[in-house]
């Protein structure tokens, strides 16, 4: 719990222009919400429609205090699904952001929670938290003009420091608090990220590699089945290919905007865990920035076995908790290896759970208190100057 002194309460704004879509950095925001909400007046704002329920179902958090706020964003209304994406800005005339700038200045505290760099924040106190650093500095970079820079991982801080020059990005892990009982393993490789429009976290290519140790390998699969679950939108033309793709196979089922409650009982379930966002591509933002999901399903007792790049380095202790591999070969070696040896499994297993345990809420709400606390204390007692100073004059 976050405490200020008495007084009008603080207001906070959340920026997050993907909020209405289930995903690793929402959660994030969401998690930063449910701390500020004990002692601020908390908004998220976006552009589509989202309810705090819906928020509070996909994360399982309280969320119960928020209030939610859409300010449509007219130049990309007119795109594709209606999708916000700084790849796509005008080559001139006004920043189509500005309108959010103008928003932050209700705000005591303005926090931009999704890595949208051309945001200038107009309140006194600001947060920007940048997971990775997907675009190059040009015009309209505002990055450099908030009180605070967070980030997610080291992986993260370490490319803002080349990509934008700025040493300052202070990695704070998420909280991850999925652990669930009673644990009955199956025979089930689960999958859990968003149906990203572009196809970054690789579902398609997941799919490619289940029928092929299914194929190659048909007395050890047998029994096995693959599921992959994750948020998406409506219209998804990268969703509508992985539903093409799995057809009527029995062993494959694809499951989108699951309950956080559902998605605890796949972990609970499933023994082994896939991640392949970074496969056949050397480009760093094209790596998964953290992998909140890979720490839920280890958290329990799911043995991940994902991809040798990003955050998941982070995670994942080789041969230990999991395995990192480098290229389909090596998923394919790893994940058949597991599925052989029950006994391994059952080892790493352990293993996994006691690593995911190091990524908890605490952690989070400690870290984040030592960069809130100090901001919300100055804003206070610039409220009670404010409010003496009234009382002066009447």
């Amino acid at each position: 719990m976050i405490h200020t002194e008495s007084g009008p309460p603080i207001t906070v704004g959340i920026y997050d222009h993907a909020l209405f879509m289930a995903g690793g950095g929402q959660r994030y925001a969401c998690a930063l919400a449910s701390l500020l909400q004990t002692a601020c007046r908390v908004t998220f704002i976006t552009h589509r429609t989202v309810s705090i329920r819906q928020l509070e179902s996909w994360y399982g958090l309280d969320l119960t205090r928020c209030d939610v706020k859409n300010i449509p964003l007219p130049y990309y209304a007119k795109k594709p699904h209606g999708l916000v994406d700084e790849s796509f800005l005008p080559w001139f005339g006004p920043n189509p952001f500005k309108v959010i700038s103008e928003e932050s200045r209700n705000y005591d505290l303005f926090i931009n929670a999704n890595m949208l760099t051309k945001i200038t924040p107009q309140s006194k106190a600001s947060i920007f938290i940048c997971h990775f650093p997907d675009h190059k500095k040009s015009r309209y970079f505002a990055a450099d003009r908030y009180t605070a820079l967070v980030t997610s991982s080291q992986y993260g801080a370490h490319w803002i420091r080349e990509k934008w020059g700025l040493p300052d990005a202070r990695p704070i892990y998420p909280a991850v608090e999925a652990a669930c009982a009673p644990l009955i393993k199956e025979p089930l490789i689960l999958s859990v990220a968003r149906f990203e429009h572009t196809g970054s976290k690789n579902q398609l290519e997941m799919i490619n590699t289940f029928e092929a140790l299914c194929r190659q390998y048909p007395a050890e699969m047998k029994s096995w089945s693959l599921t992959i679950a994750g948020g998406t939108f409506d219209g998804n033309p990268y969703f509508a290919k992985v539903l093409a793709r799995a057809g009527d196979n029995p062993k494959i089922r694809v499951m989108a905007n699951l309950s956080n409650e559902e998605i605890k009982n796949m972990y609970a379930r499933a023994s082994l865990f896939w991640h392949a966002c970074g496969l056949n591509t050397d480009a760093p933002s094209r790596a998964e920035h953290f992998g909140m999901t890979t720490v839920e399903a280890m958290q329990n007792r799911c043995v991940p076995v994902v991809i040798n790049k990003g955050g998941q380095r982070e995670i994942v202790e080789q041969g230990k908790s999991g395995y990192l591999f480098d290229d389909t070969g090596e998923w394919m070696r790893y994940s058949l290896n597991l599925i052989r040896d029950i006994e391994s499994r059952k080892v790493i297993a352990q293993h996994a759970e006691a690593r995911g345990g190091f990524f908890k809420k605490n952690t989070f709400e400690d870290e984040w208190k030592k960069i809130l606390s100090p901001l919300l204390k100055e804003k206070t007692h610039d409220r009670q100057g404010l409010l003496a100073s009234s009382r002066s004059v009447s």
